[in-house]
C-alpha cells in the first residue's frame, strides 16, 4: 500500500495508531458491543444478530479501509471526488478515516479527503457479518439505481464498491458514498409521563450531545420522512424501500436550516412489502396505497428509545405530518396509465368511501403478519387509536382535496 498520500486514523474523532492499545482492540460488532449507555440486549432493530463473525481488530479495519481506498492508484477516492464535482486533477494530500459507528450491518467511517484546494467528506461502509456482506452489494446497486431513476436528492450518491484487505489478507467488503455533512441521527427518548421526545444526536468530531427537537421541528421531520418514502414508492407495482426502521438510524436530519433538512441514508431492499401479489387495476392500486400509508404511519412512530433501548412509540402529534408528507408526494407522482385520473385524485375518491374500521382492520392484517417482536406487541396495543386518528387526519385533508377539484 505504498502511496504519497498521508493517512490519519481516528475513532469517533480520537487519533489512533499502531502504537496505541486501541489499535489491537476487537472491533465492536454492533452498538450494544460498543457500550452505548442505556443499552438493551436486542441492539439490532430487526432483531437478528450478526452471528458467527470472527473478531477483527480496529487496526485491521483501518488497514482494510486504506487498502480499499488506495486500490488501482486510489481509484475509489478519485471516482468519489469526480462524482461530487471536484476536479479529478486536484492533488490528494491527506486522508482521514474516522470510524464513527458500529451498526447491525455496517461499520461506517467518515472519510475526509484533503486536497490542494479544499476538503471533501465521504462515507465508507464496511461489512463484516454475513448479513452485512449479503446486503452491501445490493444496497450499493439500489442506491445507485434509485438515485439515477427517481432523483430528488434524498438518498446518498454512491461512488465505488470493492474489497479491502486486513494485514492477514482477509477480504472486507466496502463501498464509498456521499457523506451528508451536518446531518445526524435522531431517536425517541423517554420524557417522563409525556410522549417520548425526539432527540437529534450531534456526535461529530468526538463530541456527544443531544438536541431536543421543537414540536415544529419534529412535525417537519415526520412529514419529510413520509414524503421521502412515498417519493420512492412505485405506484403501479407498490414496490417500496423496505425494510427500514428508525432504530437503525436510517434517517438523518440537519438543523442548520429552517425547516430542517431530512435524508434517508440506507436502502436495504426495494420490493412489494404490504401485499402478497402486485396490485391489478385501479382498485388494487388504491388498496395498495392505503396499506402503504397505514404501514408507513406506524413505522414512522416506532423507534428504539435512545437508539438501543426498548420499543418507543411517538406521540399522536406525529400522525398528521405523516399524512401531509404522504399526500404531498402523491400529488407530484406522474400519471399512471392504469388510472383514469391523477394518482392523488383517485386516492382521494377511494378513501372517501373508507371508514376508520376499514383502516383498523387492514392495519391488523398487516401487523399480525409481522414477527412476534416487541414492535408487533407495541403496535397491536395501540392500533385502534392509531387507526382512528389516521382516518380522521386523512379525512380532513381529502375533504379539502375534493372541494378544491
Amino acid at each position: 500500500m505504498k502511496s504519497n498520500i498521508e493517512f490519519q486514523c481516528r475513532v469517533n474523532g480520537r487519533p489512533i495508531g499502531p502504537n496505541d492499545s486501541e489499535w489491537q482492540r476487537p472491533l465492536p460488532m454492533d452498538r450494544e458491543a460498543a457500550g452505548r449507555p442505556g443499552a438493551n440486549p436486542v441492539a439490532n432493530p430487526f432483531e437478528a444478530g450478526p452471528g458467527g463473525v470472527p473478531p477483527i481488530a480496529q487496526g485491521d479495519y483501518f488497514h482494510a479501509a486504506i487498502s480499499f481506498l488506495l486500490a488501482e492508484r486510489a481509484a475509489p477516492l478519485r471516482r468519489a471526488l469526480a462524482g461530487s464535482g471536484v476536479d479529478g486533477r486536484d492533488e490528494i494530500r491527506r486522508v482521514m478515516v474516522d470510524l464513527v459507528k458500529h451498526g447491525a450491518l455496517y461499520h461506517p467511517s467518515r472519510v475526509v479527503v484533503a486536497r490542494r484546494s479544499g476538503e471533501s467528506a465521504f462515507v465508507l461502509n464496511a461489512a463484516l457479518s454475513g448479513i452485512g456482506k449479503s446486503m452491501l452489494e445490493r444496497e450499493f446497486s439500489l442506491l445507485d439505481a434509485l438515485g439515477a431513476h427517481s432523483g430528488g436528492g434524498h438518498l446518498p450518491r454512491v461512488y465505488a464498491i470493492g474489497k479491502g484487505q486486513t494485514p492477514a489478507g482477509a477480504p472486507v467488503d466496502m463501498f464509498l458514498g456521499e457523506w451528508f455533512d451536518g446531518f445526524h441521527e435522531f431517536h425517541l427518548s423517554p420524557d417522563g409521563n409525556n410522549p417520548p421526545a425526539l432527540l437529534i444526536w450531534d456526535e461529530e468530531d468526538g463530541r456527544a450531545g443531544r438536541v431536543r427537537a421543537t414540536p415544529e421541528q419534529a412535525a417537519h421531520i415526520h412529514r419529510r420522512m413520509a414524503f421521502i418514502h412515498t417519493w420512492y414508492l412505485d405506484v403501479d407495482t407498490a414496490s417500496q424501500i423496505f425494510p427500514w426502521h428508525n432504530g437503525a438510524g436510517d434517517f438523518v436530519v440537519s438543523l442548520k436550516t429552517d425547516p430542517p433538512e431530512v435524508r434517508l441514508i440506507s436502502v436495504r431492499g426495494y420490493f412489494l412489502a404490504v401485499m402478497e401479489d402486485p396490485p391489478t387495476g385501479p382498485a388494487g392500486i388504491m388498496q395498495a396505497l392505503m396499506l402503504f400509508l397505514i404501514d408507513l404511519s406506524i413505522r414512522i412512530r416506532l423507534d428504539r428509545l435512545d437508539g438501543v433501548g426498548e420499543t418507543g412509540w411517538a406521540g399522536d402529534a406525529a400522525v398528521a405530518p405523516v399524512v401531509d408528507g404522504f399526500l404531498e408526494a402523491l400529488a407530484v407522482k406522474p400519471d399512471s396509465s392504469a388510472l383514469p385520473a391523477p394518482v392523488i385524485d383517485c386516492f382521494a375518491a377511494f378513501m372517501s368511501e373508507a371508514g376508520a374500521e376499514d383502516m383498523i382492520s387492514a392495519g391488523e392484517s398487516l401487523i399480525r403478519a409481522w414477527p412476534a417482536t416487541s414492535d408487533r406487541r407495541m403496535v397491536l396495543r395501540r392500533l385502534k387509536r392509531h387507526g382512528r386518528l389516521l382516518h380522521e387526519c386523512l379525512g380532513e385533508r381529502i375533504s379539502r382535496i375534493v372541494s378544491d377539484r
